[in-house]
C-alpha cells in the first residue's frame, strides 16, 4: 500500500506501554463546568516501573506540520503543533472516510509542547533545502518570496517557528518522529483538537491552516484556542478513529495502538459508555453512539429550495449539555436509539439558515445497525412562509399551478415546529413568517417552475480543489474558459424547471431536455455514479433517481441518455412534466451544494473541453482539421465552448463559415487570421444560439482574479490532454 495512505496514532509506540498506561483525563464531551462542552481530548501516559519510556508524537497521516508559538524562543519554542492533512497525498485517506459518512478532518493540533529544534532541524533537513530551492513563502497577498538566501536553519528560526512555512511529513512509519523536549520527571501530558476547517460563507473556499494561524498570531486571539475561531468544526478524536478502515493503517500492531484502544474500548466513566468498540467490531445496537448533526448558518439566498429566517449563530442542547455554533459548524452527541430532541437555541441575525446535511451514522467500520425509529430528530419552533409569486411582476400566483404540497402544511395562520429527521426523507412544516422568503417561480408560456442561478461559483469551487485539480494536469487557461462561460448558464448549485427543458442543473445546465428523448442530465447523471457512487446514492438513488440507455451521440460525441424514476424512463413530454415539481428541484439543488458533486461537475465540463477540441471541420483545400488544432486562443475558445454548451450542432457550421477560405499555417491559425475568424465568428455573424449578443459580452467582461480579461493570442488556451468520454460505458438499459 502506498505511504501516503498511512493512518496512526499520533503518539509513539512503545513495546513496554499497554492500554493501562494511557489516561484520557478529560475528551470532547466532558462538561467544563459552565455549560460548554470540551473539544479537546487529553491524554496522560503513565510513567512506572513497567513503562519507564516517555511517549513521542508522530504525524497521524500524511501532513503539512505548521507552528504556532505561544511562549519561549528560538532555542526551546513552545506552543502547538498543527498536524494539516495533506490534500494530495491524503486523499486516499479523505475518500475512505467519505465513503463512511464522515468528511475528513483538516488538521490534528497538538497543544502547549516544547519543540527539540536541533533534532527537528536534522530530522527535516531535506524539507528545509526543498523550501529554500524550490517552494518558498506565499505572502498574504499571493505573491512569492524565494527564500534562497536564507540557510536551512535560518528558515526554520525565522519562518516555520513563526507559523509562515510549513514542514512536509510523508506520513510512513513510526520512524518519522516530531522531535519534542520531554520533562525531566512525571507522567507525559498531551492535548489533542481535531477539526475541520469550514468556508465562512456558502460558495466560498473553506479557511486554510494559514489564515487559521494568521487570526491565532493576533493580538486579541494569542490566547484563545484553535477551536474558538468560528470556522473550526471540532471533531471528537476517537470518533475519528473509530471510522477510520483497519487497512489504512500500516498494520495490525499500528490499528492496535494501546492509546487507541484505550480510547476506542474503555467500559467505565461517562466518555467510555459510547460507541467504541474495537475500531473494526460490530456496534451493537441501543447503547449511546455518537451522532452527528451539521447545520450551517452561513447565507443563502432567499429563492433557494428552503427559506428560514436568520440565524446569527446557535446553540444545541441535549440532556442539560450545550454546544455552541457560530458562523457554521457541526456538534456531535452521544445519543441513544430512538427519538431524542436536540433543542436549538437560536440567536437571531442577518443569515439565513440553510441545512446543508443532517447526518447521523452508526459510527463503526462495519456497523449494521438498523433503527426502526427516526434517530433523532431537531425540533426549531421558528417563524417561516411558503409563498410563491410571479417572477417578472412580484404578484402573488393562484393555487392552480403544481406546489410543494407535501411539504406545506395547510395551516398558515400560526407558528409551526420545523422537524427534521434522518431515517426519512426531510419533513417541512413551513407556516407564517415574512413575505419576502419566497421562492422564485416563473410564469411563461402557462408553465410555472423555479428559476435559481445558485451561489456557489466556478471560482469558488476550483479554489477549493486547485491543489487536487492542478494534480490532475488543470491550466490556469482552461479554468478561465470555465468561469467566462458559466455566467451565461449558471452556477454550481442552479436549478432550472421552468423552461422547455423541465429540468436542468450545473454550470453548463444539462438538461432532461423536452423535445428529443434524450438529454444529457442523464450523462452527468451516470459520470457522477461512475466516480461518485456514495454520492449518487446518497443524493440521487434513495429518491429512486437513475439513467439509462447513455451513449455518446454520434453528431457531435456528447453523451446523452435518458432519466429515470422508480425505473421507468422520461422519455416522452407527458413524463417528464413531472419534474417541474417543486420536491425535484429540491432534491437536485441538495445534492449540489455537496463539494463532491461541485468536483464532479467541474470534471464533467472539463470533459466537454476535449469533445470540442476533438470537434472536426473540412475547410477550403478539402483537408480535415480538429478545433483544437486550429483554434489556440483562450477568448475564441470560451465563444465556441459557449456556442457548443448551448447548441453544440451549429458550431461546426458556424465556426466553418466565419473561417471562409482561410487556411492555417502549419498546424494553428496565426494570430491575424485568428482575430478575424474571432471578428466574423462572434461580432459580424450571428452565432446561431439563444441570446447570443447577451452571451457574448458577458464572455467579452469576464476578468480573472488579476483583473484581466480572456486571452486573444496564439497559443494562450492549453487544451486538455486524454480522451474524452472513456467512462461511457454498460449503461443500464431502459426497461432492462
Amino acid at each position: 500500500m502506498p505511504n501516503q495512505t498511512y493512518v496512526r496514532p499520533p503518539l509513539v509506540y512503545s513495546e513496554t506501554a499497554n492500554a493501562s498506561h494511557y489516561t484520557i483525563a478529560r475528551d470532547f464531551d466532558t462538561a467544563d463546568g459552565a455549560g460548554r462542552l470540551f473539544v479537546r481530548t487529553t491524554v496522560q501516559v503513565e510513567l512506572d516501573s513497567s513503562n519507564p519510556s516517555r511517549a513521542d508524537l508522530v504525524p497521524p497521516f500524511p501532513a503539512r506540520i505548521w507552528f504556532r508559538a505561544t511562549t519561549g524562543d528560538v532555542t526551546l519554542p513552545r506552543g502547538e503543533l498543527i498536524f494539516e492533512l495533506h490534500p494530495i497525498k491524503g486523499k486516499v485517506i479523505s475518500d475512505s472516510l467519505m465513503a463512511s459518512g464522515l468528511l475528513a478532518p483538516t488538521f490534528l493540533a497538538t497543544s502547549e509542547v516544547t519543540l527539540d529544534t536541533e533534532r527537528w532541524k536534522t530530522a527535516f533537513l531535506p524539507w528545509l533545502n526543498e523550501l529554500k530551492e524550490k517552494h518558498g513563502l506565499i505572502r498574504d497577498d499571493g505573491t512569492k518570496q524565494s527564500l534562497k538566501t536564507f540557510s536551512p536553519e535560518a528558515i526554520f528560526d525565522g519562518f516555520f517557528l513563526s507559523g509562515q512555512v510549513c514542514i512536509e511529513a510523508k506520513g510512513e512509519l513510526f520512524t518519522e518522529v516530531v522531535p519534542i523536549v520531554a520533562a525531566a520527571s512525571g507522567n507525559f501530558v498531551v492535548t489533542f483538537l481535531l477539526g475541520r476547517l469550514h468556508a465562512a460563507h456558502l460558495g466560498e473556499a473553506p479557511l486554510s491552516v494559514r489564515q487559521l494561524l494568521v487570526w491565532a498570531q493576533q493580538t486579541a486571539n494569542t490566547q484563545k484556542g484553535l477551536q474558538e475561531h468560528s470556522q473550526v468544526a471540532p471533531i471528537p478524536l476517537g470518533h475519528f478513529y473509530s471510522l477510520v478502515d483497519k487497512d489504512l493503517f500500516p498494520g495490525a500492531p499500528y490499528a492496535n495502538h494501546p492509546f487507541l484502544m484505550r480510547l476506542v474500548n474503555q467500559d467505565s466513566g461517562d466518555f467510555w459508555n459510547s460507541i467504541y468498540n474495537p475500531l473494526w467490531m460490530f456496534v451493537s445496537p441501543n447503547v449511546p453512539r455518537w451522532r452527528r448533526m451539521m447545520l450551517m448558518t452561513e447565507y443563502t439566498s432567499r429563492d433557494a429550495p428552503t427559506f428560514w429566517p436568520g440565524w446569527s449563530g446557535y446553540d444545541a442542547i441535549v440532556n442539560d449539555g450545550r454546544q455552541q455554533a457560530t458562523v457554521a459548524g457541526e456538534t456531535y452527541w452521544k445519543l441513544k436509539d430512538g427519538l431524542t430532541t436536540v433543542a436549538i437555541e437560536v440567536n437571531p441575525g442577518p443569515a439565513r439558515l440553510a441545512v446543508r446535511e443532517v447526518f447521523g451514522g452508526d459510527f463503526g467500520n462495519e456497523a449494521k445497525v438498523t433503527l426502526t425509529k427516526p434517530d433523532f430528530g431537531i425540533v426549531a419552533d421558528l417563524p417561516a412562509v411558503y409563498r410563491t409569486v410571479n417572477h417578472i411582476t412580484g404578484a402573488l400566483v393562484s393555487d392552480n399551478h403544481q406546489r410543494p404540497s407535501d411539504l406545506v402544511g395547510t395551516d398558515h395562520t400560526h407558528r409551526h415546529s420545523i422537524l427534521l429527521t434522518i431515517s426519512e426523507e426531510p419533513v417541512f412544516e413551513i407556516c407564517s413568517g415574512a413575505a419576502f422568503h419566497a421562492v422564485k417561480w416563473v410564469n411563461q408560456s402557462a408553465r410555472f417552475g423555479i428559476v435559481e442561478i445558485g451561489l456557489v461559483s466556478v471560482r469558488a469551487a476550483v479554489s477549493f480543489y486547485w491543489a487536487l485539480l492542478q494534480s490532475e494536469q488543470w491550466k490556469d487557461s482552461q479554468v478561465g474558459v470555465l468561469e467566462a462561460v458559466s455566467p451565461n448558464e449558471g452556477n454550481l448549485d442552479a436549478v432550472n424547471t421552468w423552461d422547455g427543458a423541465y429540468l436542468s442543473i450545473g454550470i453548463l445546465q444539462w438538461a432532461l431536455y423536452a423535445l428529443e428523448r434524450t438529454g444529457e442530465l442523464a450523462g452527468f447523471l451516470m459520470f457522477l455514479e461512475r466516480s461518485e457512487p456514495a454520492r449518487f446514492k446518497e443524493y440521487f438513488t434513495r429518491h429512486g433517481i437513475g439513467f439509462c440507455d447513455v451513449a455518446i451521440s454520434p453528431g457531435d460525441n456528447i453523451p446523452r441518455g435518458i432519466v429515470s424514476v422508480d425505473g421507468a424512463p422520461m422519455n416522452e413530454a407527458a413524463n417528464k412534466a413531472v419534474m417541474r415539481d417543486y420536491k425535484w428541484s429540491a432534491v437536485f439543488r441538495q445534492a449540489q451544494l455537496d463539494v463532491l458533486v461541485q468536483l464532479a461537475q467541474l470534471r464533467y465540463a472539463y470533459e466537454r473541453l476535449r469533445i470540442l477540441r476533438d470537434l472536426q471541420l473540412r475547410l477550403a483545400d478539402n483537408n480535415t482539421y480538429k478545433v483544437g488544432d486550429l483554434i489556440t486562443g483562450q477568448h475564441l475558445v470560451a465563444l465556441l465552448f459557449d456556442q457548443h454548451t448551448n447548441r453544440p450542432a451549429n458550431v461546426a457550421g458556424d465556426l466553418r463559415t466565419a473561417i471562409g477560405g482561410l487556411l492555417p499555417v502549419g498546424v494553428g491559425f496565426d494570430q491575424s487570421a485568428l482575430d478575424e475568424i474571432t471578428q466574423n465568428y462572434a461580432y459580424v455573424n450571428a452565432r446561431n444560439m439563444n441570446d447570443h449578443n447577451d452571451r457574448r459580452n458577458r464572455i467579452d467582461a469576464h476578468r480573472d482574479i488579476t483583473g484581466s480579461p480572456l486571452d486573444k493570442n496564439v497559443g494562450s488556451f492549453d487544451w486538455p490532454d486524454g480522451q474524452p468520454n472513456q467512462w461511457v460505458t454498460n449503461s443500464p438499459t431502459c426497461g432492462g
